[in-house]
């Protein structure tokens, strides 16, 4: 057995390191059966390869093995969110029956008030949850929240296990004088703190604005594209130009998005026939999204940001590329992806990101965002201000726009 050792200490040496080693054995495995810390490995060799074996095998190791009863829903439902969340993709998340009702709710909240804390909130490419702007006299700014803060734990819960924006939202609804308790971070000053909400009754925000900046300059401000924006958007535009507005400025600054077929209406306002957007699916098919023949001529400068997203960069695409107007402020956040609602028979269903979209040239602006054409950095005073709350003559991003659209105005005159 030793024969490859020239010396009897070199053996001596490999005898003793052998009984130490099956010594060191023999306590943790004595250590685990004592402390109940025993792992049983089960001969897995006849499985079949592949995934979805796997995932069968796995399923059938539970149901057989698992040593308590299951709650089979909460089991398939906990599934199901898994597979969801196995996409890595902030966007997608499963619902179950109540989680759809929840959403629907959200999506189609139309009401004059509802309860919450006051803000609008971003979700950024690694499903983190950003303030973007905070109402005036709202928990939120009660509590000394600001814009640009970041969500950390919901009543203790991790604020990246909530399965999307929609979800995350829920968790802020409830009677009013319902308490939440959230730990954030403040980024600009590398800050972690708690604090406690209280959800209060809300005024429906008015997610758009309207008025005359000069004797010719009309203005709006698109705060989100809600489900009823492209009415009341129509209705602010005809108003200021019955105030004889020359030109206009539409402020996108700080606006996530929203409903896609409501920016597409808006965009059709503008633009003469010709395509608005498109999207490709992975499967390489293209829907087309085309303006109706007419279209208002009117001198058009859209105010864009770092926190223009997704709605708001399909109207400054399609702007831009049919050469209607002009971008003034930052680049834009870059969303370009689009998600599809997929019921089931039971009112459960899978929120899906599933498509791309393009601006009318083919451009694919998602994790790259739109260059303004006159690129302008808003003062730093105001950069977690509300836009409507900053003050005009500070603005220097709506200067910047005020200024162009004059000198429009005068070649054009």
């Amino acid at each position: 057995m030793f024969r490859h050792f020239k010396s009897r200490e070199q053996k001596i040496s490999l005898t003793i390191f052998m009984i130490l080693t099956a010594a060191l054995t023999f306590i943790i495995t004595w250590s685990n059966i004592m402390w109940g810390d025993r792992y049983i490995v089960i001969d897995a060799k006849g499985t079949p390869p592949g995934t979805a074996n796997k995932v069968k095998a796995v399923d059938y190791l539970i149901n057989k093995r698992f040593y308590q009863d299951i709650d089979k829903e909460k089991y398939i439902d906990g599934m199901l969110h898994g597979m969801a969340n196995g996409l890595g993709d902030p966007y997608s998340a499963y619902y179950t029956t109540e989680e759809m009702e929840s959403f629907g709710k959200i999506m189609n909240d139309t009401v004059q008030e509802y309860v919450g804390i006051g803000v609008i909130i971003d979700q950024d490419e690694k499903g983190m949850y950003i303030i973007n702007e905070i109402f005036e006299e709202s928990p939120a700014k009660k509590a000394g929240l600001l814009a640009g803060d970041i969500f950390l734990k919901v009543n203790g819960k991790d604020a990246t296990d909530f399965n999307d924006k929609e979800s995350f939202l829920y968790a802020f609804k409830g009677e009013s004088g319902t308490k939440v308790a959230v730990s954030m971070y403040r980024k600009n000053e590398d800050k972690l703190f708690n604090c406690e909400l209280t959800v209060e009754n809300i005024k429906h925000y008015q997610n758009i604005l309207s008025k005359m900046m000069t004797d010719e300059i009309g203005y709006i401000n698109i705060a989100m594209f809600d489900n009823e924006i492209a009415k009341n958007f129509k209705e602010q535009y005809n108003l200021l130009k019955e105030k004889n507005a020359k030109g206009l400025i539409i402020d996108l600054r700080n606006d996530p998005g929203g409903s896609y077929e409501q920016v597409i209406e808006i965009a059709d306002v503008f633009i003469n026939e010709g395509i608005i957007v498109y999207t490709e699916d992975k499967a390489g098919k293209k829907e087309y999204k085309y303006a109706e023949p007419g279209e208002e001529e009117i001198p058009l400068i859209l105010l864009i940001n770092e926190k223009s997203a997704s709605a708001s960069e399909v109207l400054a695409g399609a702007i831009r590329d049919h050469g209607k107007g002009k971008l003034v402020g930052k680049k834009t956040f870059g969303k370009g992806i689009v998600q599809g609602i997929f019921p089931f028979k039971d009112d459960s269903g899978i929120k899906m990101t599933t498509s791309k979209y393009f601006t009318p040239s083919g451009e694919c602006i998602h994790e790259k965002g739109i260059e303004p054409d006159v690129e302008i950095i808003l003062n730093q005073t105001y950069s977690n201000m509300r836009v409507s709350q900053i003050p005009e003559n500070e603005d220097n991003q709506l200067n910047a726009a005020l200024n162009l659209m004059t000198d429009m105005l005068n070649k054009k005159g």
